[in-house]
């Protein structure tokens, strides 16, 4: 049993590394999909056979290559392309002396640290791309961040809200629950070479927490995140959408739910009371024992956070 165990981790390090070995290789980027190489065919049946034939969601993550760093003059050439045709002469003039300025002072050593660091991260970048450009950007994150889903605007079986409602969040439920079991195959350019999937792990149960500065993004485990967000009348209701089997409801159970939020929404005359930024009538039960809870304006802390991060430079806190 242990020598079987030992051989099975073995295997799997060795297919590992050869895949990242094999990734490495970037000459098919430089040939015309029509005329492929001998060499980029070859290449390919190897990385296709090395991959797996179902490969799972996050199974090919540790082969992927490291992010090159780029050589530094490259860089600041590269830089002055791009800015040239966005300024006058005397400005790309300034630019071209501080880019050999920062070539012939501090860059080399910041280039040495971001070899360094390329060494034990997987994407040098990805870390403060996240911060600095996402998480400290104040624009508003409806059309500029945030994605969002329709059902088909073409082809419409009914023209009532909640069975359409109730389709779309079932159909969103079985693709996280397909993410949540590492069902879906990784995406591949040519159908071959596999793309990273570390997306796919904070694409739902996911919340940015809002700050002056800067925010904080929150991610939930499947086993907290078990409910959605309905709004009506500018009032919120937290549906819990997994029975006691831990199944999915059905789009009827859904679409049942949903008319409830509607006629009770449409039939509620309380009132939200806010002094200072703070939400002062506590959360009540809507009915017993139908999983639905009633939240006036705002859910709890956590939520928040996700509906006053909607509107540019406005807290709750």
């Amino acid at each position: 049993m242990g020598i079987s165990f030992v051989f099975f981790i073995t295997l799997m390090k060795v297919r590992q590394y050869l895949l990242r070995i094999l990734l490495a290789y970037r000459g098919w980027m430089y040939e015309n999909v029509r005329e492929v190489s001998i060499k980029t065919k070859l290449w390919g049946l190897t990385v296709k056979f090395v991959s797996g034939y179902q490969p799972s969601l996050y199974s090919c993550q540790r082969s992927l290559p490291r992010m090159p760093v780029p050589p530094l003059d490259e860089t600041l050439s590269k830089l002055l392309d791009s800015l040239k045709p966005l300024c006058s002469e005397e400005e790309f003039k300034q630019y071209s002396k501080e880019a050999a300025d920062f070539e012939g002072t501090i860059g080399p050593r910041l280039q040495r640290l971001l070899h360094l660091k390329s060494w034990w991260a997987p994407n040098y970048v990805s870390d403060w791309w996240e911060k600095y450009v996402y998480l400290m950007s104040r624009l508003p994150l409806a059309i500029n961040s945030n994605y969002y889903a329709l059902d088909h605007y073409i082809w419409t079986p009914t023209n009532r809200q909640v069975s359409r409602a109730a389709n779309v969040v079932h159909s969103i439920l079985y693709f996280k629950r397909q993410i949540d079991r590492e069902e879906l195959t990784p995406l591949l350019l040519r159908n071959t070479i596999p793309v990273c999937m570390a997306q796919y792990e904070r694409l739902f149960s996911s919340v940015r927490v809002p700050g002056e500065e800067i925010d904080e993004l929150l991610h939930f485990d499947s086993t907290e995140s078990r409910h959605v967000v309905v709004w009506r009348q500018g009032l919120f209701y937290q549906l819990n959408i997994y029975d006691d089997k831990n199944q999915i409801l059905s789009p009827a159970e859904l679409e049942r739910l949903f008319q409830d939020i509607i006629d009770d929404a449409d039939t509620n005359t309380r009132r939200v009371s806010v002094r200072a930024n703070a939400v002062l009538l506590p959360s009540q039960p809507l009915n017993e024992g139908n999983g639905l809870e009633f939240r006036s304006r705002i859910l709890h802390r956590a939520l928040i956070k996700t509906i006053w991060i909607s509107s540019s430079r406005q807290y709750a806190w």
